[in-house]
C-alpha cells in the first residue's frame, strides 16, 4: 500500500524543539498525540547539563553526581576530619554553584551557576565529619530556572580504612594556585614519599608564553591557608622561609618564581615543583626542570603537567 507519511515530517518544527510525546491505550486502540513544548520548557531541558563535586578532599577535581528527578546525589570516602565542597556544572569552572558565605553549613542554599574565580572559597563545610565516615552529598533544584539551590549531607556509614588509607589522612593535603590560571584555581601536590624524615611532595608544570610561571601553596586545599615565601622569591635555592597567611590580599605578591630568575626558561619547558613538610607544615619549597625519566613515569600514570589556561 502506500507510505505512511509520519506527521512529524509535515510539522514546522525547528531544529532544537523539544516535543512531549503521549502514548494513549484504550482496550484494542492506541493513539499517539504530541506537542511542542514552550521555549523555556525546552531550554531547560537542553541546558540542565550535568553536575560534578568539586572538594577538598578531592583536590578540588570533579566527581560526577547521579541524578534522580531534580536531585543530585554522591557518596564521598572521607580521610580526613572535616571538608569543603561546590558544585560544577559540566565540569566547567565558569559555572560553579556555592553559597554565599565561607563555612556554609546545610542551611545555606546555593547560588549559580556563576564563575569561579568570584566562587572563590565559597564552600560548604562538613563538621563533625571524621576519617572513615562515608557521606551522602544532595543538590537539589529550589526554582525551575535553577538559581537557587538546596544542599544536603548526611553519614550513611562508616568504613575501616586500610593501612594505606591510614597513613594518608595523617599527612597534610597540599595544593598549588598560579600565574597559570591567574591564582584562580588550585590543584593538588602528590605525595612523592618519605625523605630524611619529612614528607615530600611535587607537582609539574609547564611554563607559559610569558616564559615564567608564580605560584602559592595552600594548606588542606584551604584558600583561607595561603603557603608562601616570606619575600619574592625567583631562586629555588634561596634560604627562606616559609610562611602561612589568611587570604586577605596581604600576601598577594609574595610568591615563587620558575624562570624568572639566573635560571631563565623557555617557553613549554616543564618543572618539577617540590615541597617539604614536617608536623604538618610547610618547610622547604624547590623546583627543578623535569627529566625525561620524570615526564615518563608521569604520563605512564596518566597524568600531565599543569598548563597555562588557553
Amino acid at each position: 500500500g502506500a507510505a505512511v507519511e509520519p506527521a512529524f515530517a509535515s510539522a514546522e518544527g525547528q531544529v532544537g524543539d523539544a516535543y512531549r510525546v503521549q502514548l494513549d491505550i484504550k482496550g484494542r486502540y492506541r493513539m499517539v498525540t504530541w506537542h511542542k513544548l514552550p521555549q523555556a520548557a525546552a531550554t531547560a531541558a537542553a541546558t540542565i547539563g550535568n553536575f560534578y563535586l568539586a572538594s577538598s578532599w578531592s583536590g578540588w577535581g570533579f566527581q560526577e553526581m547521579t541524578r534522580e528527578g531534580d536531585v543530585w546525589h554522591i557518596e564521598a570516602l572521607l580521610l580526613q576530619a572535616n571538608g569543603q565542597f561546590q558544585f560544577v556544572r559540566d565540569a566547567d569552572w565558569c559555572q560553579v554553584i556555592c553559597p554565599e558565605r565561607p563555612d556554609s553549613d546545610s542551611s545555606a542554599r546555593g547560588y549559580g551557576p556563576d564563575d569561579g574565580a568570584s566562587s572563590q572559597g565559597l564552600n560548604w563545610t562538613m563538621d563533625g565529619i571524621v576519617p572513615g565516615d562515608v557521606v551522602r552529598i544532595e543538590l537539589q533544584k529550589c526554582e525551575a530556572d535553577g538559581e537557587e539551590w538546596a544542599v544536603s549531607w548526611r553519614q550513611v556509614r562508616r568504613e575501616d580504612l586500610t593501612e594505606d588509607q591510614l597513613a594518608e589522612s595523617r599527612r597534610p593535603r597540599i595544593g598549588v594556585a598560579g600565574s597559570w590560571s591567574d591564582f584562580a584555581r588550585q590543584q593538588p601536590l602528590f605525595f612523592h614519599g618519605l625523605e630524611g624524615g619529612r614528607e615530600k611532595y611535587g607537582t609539574f608544570v609547564t611554563i607559559g608564553q610569558d616564559g615564567w610561571e608564580s605560584f602559592q601553596l595552600l594548606m588542606e586545599h584551604d584558600w583561607n591557608r595561603v603557603v608562601h615565601p616570606d619575600r619574592y622569591s625567583d631562586d629555588p635555592e634561596a634560604p627562606i622561609r616559609v610562611w602561612e597567611s589568611p587570604n586577605d590580599g596581604s600576601a598577594m605578591d609574595l610568591v615563587w618564581t620558575i624562570g624568572w630568575g639566573a635560571e631563565a626558561a623557555t617557553i613549554g619547558d616543564i618543572y618539577h615543583i617540590l615541597v617539604w613538610t614536617s608536623n604538618r607544615r610547610v618547610l622547604r619549597v624547590s623546583w627543578k626542570k623535569a627529566t625525561s625519566e620524570e615526564l615518563s613515569k608521569l604520563a605512564a600514570a596518566g597524568l600531565r603537567p599543569i598548563a597555562r589556561d588557553v
